[in-house]
């Protein structure tokens, strides 16, 4: 990235180079989790997709982004971004996290990319909230936290999974930057890597789902053993994730 005399350049996560003749100041955001990570990183847009309830969202709430007085560029019902009200916000760049044509200049976001870890997102994420005018983050609290997992967790085994009626549907570590962060941690994290199966991997029976910590999204059969998770896990911050990594190593040991 380089702000100079010669205008505003910055190489996205696709390694494609946008050129502006200045940095850009009104910054409109064309999807949902895009939104969230990018203003929790220190960037408010003018307008981003907000999805079906922005004022009830878990994920905004935990990023720290208060989406009052940003233009929706989405409908409650629809999640694609409306031409019209993205040409009526006038933004000077559109921060998309799929490469995808707007008709405007846009760099790409990528967000939960396969093998992606926190770092990775954290990283790249700060990278351009930096290049758009951001103070850099400060990651100590999140650090410690990793070292806290590394020291309490290290070699258990670990699922995140959603409730589906009678089986439980385990997430493809690969998929997801939390999991594969905790591997690089040191946990074992169980889940189907078969490409076949999308990021959920293969449902199976609640019985089969064997680990020291078990996390599910959706209801939890009852004498099964598990703790919830929600989408704050999908509230990328070095903030949030402290707060979610020291949590982890404050839970009791669970097991099927």
């Amino acid at each position: 990235m380089r702000d100079r005399r010669d205008g505003w350049h910055y190489t996205d996560g696709r390694d494609v180079t946008l050129s502006l003749p200045q940095r850009p100041r009104r910054i409109a955001v064309a999807e949902l989790l895009a939104a969230s990570t990018l203003a929790a990183a220190g960037i408010r847009p003018v307008a981003a997709a907000l999805g079906p309830d922005p004022g009830g969202d878990v994920c905004f709430a935990a990023a720290g982004f208060a989406p009052a007085g940003v233009a929706r560029l989405d409908t409650p019902d629809d999640p694609d971004v409306v031409p019209e009200l993205l040409a009526a916000a006038k933004p000077d760049l559109v921060v998309d996290r799929f490469p995808r044509d707007h008709g405007l200049p846009t760099v790409v976001l990528p967000l939960k990319a396969r093998g992606q870890s926190l770092d990775d997102l954290l990283t790249e994420t700060a990278r351009l909230a930096v290049a758009l005018g951001a103070s850099p983050p400060a990651t100590d609290s999140y650090q410690a936290a990793k070292l806290q997992v590394t020291g309490s967790l290290a070699g258990r085994t670990i699922i995140f999974g959603y409730a589906r009626g009678a089986r439980l549907s385990i997430l493809d570590p690969s998929r997801y930057p939390w999991l594969v962060t905790l591997q690089q941690l040191g946990l074992r994290v169980l889940g189907d890597r078969t490409p076949d199966d999308g990021p959920h991997g293969t449902p199976v029976p609640w019985a089969a789902a064997r680990a020291d910590m078990i996390f599910v999204n959706g209801e939890i059969p009852p004498g099964f053993r598990a703790h919830p998770w929600d989408d704050t896990w999908h509230a990328f911050s070095y903030p949030n994730y402290a707060r979610l990594l020291t949590a982890l190593t404050t839970l009791d040991r669970t097991a099927a």
